[in-house]
């Protein structure tokens, strides 16, 4: 309803309430646009995300908006015999 009374107040709309919950239920029947889809082979690139998290508890009685940063890098090397754990430098594994 809110949208149909937006445009009545701030844009003169002169039509029915029906004809707006018609052309809306249109909108939300198309399929969704597709946007970048990334092909590369695995090692070849990397993506990055950058940006703000929810508000955190960061001292008692104050909360704070973290600043996030994402890698989500696709690795194109096979494991080592052991697994994981056998990799140097990676978490659970001793340097």
């Amino acid at each position: 309803m809110s949208v149909y009374q937006d445009l009545v107040e701030q844009h003169g709309f002169e039509h029915r309430y029906n004809s707006v919950k018609r052309f809306v239920a249109r909108l939300k029947a198309r399929a969704p646009e597709r946007f970048d889809v990334l092909e590369f082979l695995p090692g070849e690139e990397a993506q990055v995300d950058y940006g703000q998290g929810a508000l955190t508890l960061w001292k008692p009685g104050q909360c704070k908006r973290p600043y996030l940063f994402v890698d989500a890098q696709v690795l194109g090397q096979e494991l080592p015999e052991g697994g994981v754990e056998d990799r140097p430098g990676d978490l659970g594994a001793p340097a």
